[in-house]
């Protein structure tokens, strides 16, 4: 006997025993084929009634992986033809224009000649 079906033999009468028995093996016939859980109550006459089947598996998709720097979303708004004027760092150790500016900036072009405005 299986020790899951020990509570139905406990609540079934002995001499109905072969019933609950015999429905406990269609039951199980059932459960293998449609693979789902069952939930039953048992008669004390040895009656399987079936009172819930479970829902069908969900088969998940996982999404495909891509390594982070890969993603698009992470890809700059930066059109490739302004990027090539923008000063990429192997030419910061190159051009001597950028010495003594903080962080390596370039100035503007007549960036003297922009006068602020007053306060």
């Amino acid at each position: 006997m299986d020790p899951r079906y020990r509570p139905f033999y406990q609540h079934v009468w002995a001499f109905c025993w072969p019933i609950l028995w015999w429905n406990l093996m269609r039951l199980a016939a059932v459960q293998r084929k449609v693979k789902r859980n069952i939930w039953v109550t048992v008669t004390r006459t040895g009656q399987i009634r079936v009172r819930y089947i479970a829902d069908a598996p969900v088969r998940r998709v996982l999404p495909e992986w891509s390594a982070r720097w890969e993603r698009p979303s992470l890809a700059s708004d930066l059109p490739a033809c302004l990027a090539a004027l923008l000063p990429c760092p192997s030419r910061l150790a190159v051009d001597a224009s950028w010495a003594g500016h903080a962080k390596g900036e370039r100035p503007l072009p007549g960036a003297a000649r922009i006068a602020r405005a007053p306060p």
